[in-house]
């Protein structure tokens, strides 16, 4: 039933009449076009393409979560890419830690920190690779926040000792600035 057949008719069943708030809703709701997707700047593949377009557009903050693990990355000594890059501009405000295999190195020496070229760390102290329990930690403080001056991948730092086992999610929270 359309909008105006529902509100002439209203008045013809006394237990059924809507509001006058309600005929004002209808008629306001009469006076817009449905969205047009011929008018976006950039079509949106699916639904996700078109929340990524609606929250770029209002700036909302954005999540991205990333994983070391030893079993695919390795544990050398030195920087080890994670095949997930920020944007550029990306203003990061929070990054938390989830240790879910306890990260272990020969001497319990071995340090993992989540960092990017150029800018440096994104967290405030690494994580020691000393097989302890698994943990997590909010790895915010000094190191945040951070704009990135360009697109960067995401990569762990190992240093002190190679890392020899452990597996770590970093769940990262970020702005994209102007």
């Amino acid at each position: 039933m359309n909008k105006k057949t529902e509100i002439s008719g209203a008045s013809a069943y006394p237990s059924n009449r809507l509001g006058q708030r309600e005929r004002k809703v209808l008629q306001v709701s009469d006076q817009y076009e449905p969205i047009n997707p011929d008018n976006w700047t950039t079509q949106p593949e699916d639904m996700d393409d078109a929340i990524d377009i609606l929250a770029e557009a209002v700036k909302v903050v954005k999540g991205l979560t990333v994983v070391y693990d030893f079993s695919i990355q390795g544990g050398a000594v030195g920087n080890l890419p994670l095949g997930v890059s920020l944007p550029d501009n990306a203003i990061i405000v929070e990054v938390v830690r989830d240790e879910t295999t306890s990260a272990t190195s020969a001497g319990g020496t071995g340090t993992i920190l989540l960092s990017v070229p150029t800018e440096g760390a994104l967290e405030q102290s690494p994580l020691t690779a000393n097989g302890g329990a698994p943990s997590v930690a909010n790895s915010g403080g000094s190191a945040l926040p951070k704009k990135l001056a360009a697109v960067r991948e995401l990569q762990v730092t190992i240093a002190t000792e190679a890392v020899t086992a452990g597996k770590v999610h970093y769940f990262i929270r970020y702005y994209v600035g102007e």
